[in-house]
This record gives structure tokens, C-alpha cells and sequence, in this order.
């Protein structure tokens, strides 16, 4: 379960509760910093994200790294960290 108070999206995962601070930009792109937890320790990321009706996702790797296209692999994904919230009804 995620909840989405002001600017900041909280979760909790395998016990241990976690807290993002979001930054909305132009072109649904996101700056992202953990604001509590113990996956929040990354600093800054930057990214994109996609907001629908009932899916939230974001897409978002360390602030500067330009994705795996940039490696030369296709086979990864270009985000280091992905989240996907489905709206529960």
C-alpha cells in the first residue's frame, strides 16, 4: 500500500517503511529524493513518470546517468528504480 500526502509518496516494503519526496517537471518528467527509509539512501534521481486513471508509474535513475541506452545494452531497463501503484477500488 501507498499513500501520497502533499509532495511526498510513502510505502513500505519487506517491513521497512519508506518515504519519497516528488518533484513534477515539464513533459512528465520527475526528480525524486528519499526522504526516509532504507532504499531512500540513492539521493537525487530524475526521470519520467505516467499518471492515468488507475496506474501511477515512475521511471528514475541517479540524477546524471543517462539509462542503459547510453550503456550499449538494450537488455536492461533504462530506470534503476521503477514503481508502479495500481489505484485500489
Amino acid at each position: 500500500m501507498a499513500t501520497v500526502k502533499g509532495d511526498t509518496l510513502s510505502y513500505s516494503k519487506e517491513g521497512d517503511d519508506r518515504s519519497l519526496k516528488l518533484a513534477f517537471g515539464p513533459y512528465q518528467t520527475v526528480k525524486v529524493t528519499g526522504a526516509g527509509g532504507k532504499g531512500s539512501d540513492k539521493g537525487e534521481m530524475s526521470g519520467v513518470y505516467i499518471a492515468a486513471q488507475d496506474y501511477f508509474s515512475v521511471s528514475v535513475s541517479p540524477t546524471g546517468r543517462k539509462g542503459a541506452a547510453a550503456d550499449g545494452d538494450g537488455k536492461k531497463s533504462s530506470g534503476e528504480f521503477i514503481l508502479i501503484l495500481r489505484r485500489q477500488r
